[in-house]
């Protein structure tokens, strides 16, 4: 009975699989069947999220991005093949440019002796003639110099426009490696060593430094009871609203679950506080709409807390503070930001 049912349900998967190659006019290739039949059994909840924006903002999804889909989110190791390609690329283009170089240093080399060969036949006694043709001999070999050099020339902007490109490709993988697929914005690994980094500096120089540690309420009941899919939309609503309300230097992360943290160079505890409470009413404001049926299903909310660099600091010092004015928001009613110096008596839960 177990088979059957289970049966049943990978077939309406592969049926859904095979329904969105058709609709999108994409290849049928195993790679391709993969990335929709992923999509549709909703086991693999980034790549459900990046089709679903792609979606969004061109009403199919084209081949090109289905083989983009599929390294970034089905490949075994796409973030190692990415790096061990790049590797490849890069040492092959320093030996392209060993070789021009190589080829600049013999070219000199050769021309250098021809200086040599005229100038020794210079010291002769020489006729007209003689002399006419050692100059139609070195303004031809001069000639082929400039005209090999040219052609170094042109390699090497070649070779120096790749090596700009691969540099482009490291930035974009290094991105990869700190970025949280579904948020798209900083992962726990990011935070961490941000915060380590955050905290000596800002102890070296004695100024101030703050830390927002965020949660969406209820977020497990809202899951439950609309599934995660949409779930996962709202993971990405708020970071959205923590993007907008934070300065370009300021760190959002997603620091684990349901949970963002915000790691504030320079910032007091009041600024940190008014940064927290313009965050939070900004996803208070935006009603959830389920994208599939547009039913709205209404508002979320978040709370958090603030707390700032003593001396005394380390990471867990200071994420243990925070984290205990976030639950003091939560035991006071949900909904709102409460900072290390306002923080009420209280057990914290």
């Amino acid at each position: 009975m177990k088979a059957v049912k289970e049966f049943e349900r990978t077939v309406v998967f592969a049926d859904g699989a095979v329904s969105h190659i058709k609709r999108n006019k994409v290849p049928a290739y195993p790679q391709t069947y993969e990335v929709w039949y992923s999509y549709e059994s909703g086991i693999n909840k980034e790549l459900s999220a990046a089709v679903d924006d792609i979606f969004e903002k061109y009403g199919r999804v084209s081949p090109v991005q289905v083989q983009h889909l599929y390294n970034t989110y089905l490949s075994n190791n796409p973030l190692g093949d990415k790096i061990e390609q790049m590797g490849t690329e890069i040492s092959n283009e320093v030996d392209d440019v060993i070789s021009i170089v190589s080829k600049g240093g013999e070219l000199a080399k050769g021309f250098d002796v021809s200086l040599k060969q005229a100038l020794d036949d210079l010291h002769e006694n020489l006729n007209q003639t003689e002399l006419q043709k050692i100059i139609k001999r070195m303004s031809l070999e001069t000639g082929a110099v400039v005209q090999k050099n040219e052609l170094l020339e042109e390699q090497l902007k070649g070779a120096h426009a790749k090596m700009l490109e691969l540099q482009k490709r490291i930035d974009e993988v290094r991105e990869e490696t700190i970025m949280d697929q579904l948020t798209m914005i900083g992962n726990r690994k990011h935070f961490d060593r941000s915060l380590e980094r955050a905290i000596a500096q800002h102890k070296h120089a004695d100024q101030p430094m703050s830390l927002i540690l965020a949660d969406i309420d209820r977020f497990k009941s809202f899951n439950d009871n609309w599934g995660h899919q949409t779930g996962d939309q709202v993971l990405r609503l708020v970071a959205h609203a923590i993007k907008s309300n934070v300065k370009t230097n300021d760190i959002p992360c997603r620091y684990g679950g349901e949970e963002f943290a915000v790691i504030l160079p320079e910032t007091t505890l009041e600024q940190a506080l008014n940064v927290g409470e313009r965050i939070r009413k900004a996803v208070a404001k935006r009603d959830v709409v389920k994208r599939s049926t547009g039913e709205n299903l209404g508002k979320i909310t978040i709370s958090a807390g603030v707390a700032t660099l003593r001396p005394e600091d380390t990471e867990a010092s200071l994420v243990r503070r925070a984290d205990e004015c976030l639950y003091a928001g939560k035991n006071a009613g949900r909904n709102r930001v409460i900072s290390e110096n306002l923080m009420p008596t209280r057990e914290v839960a």
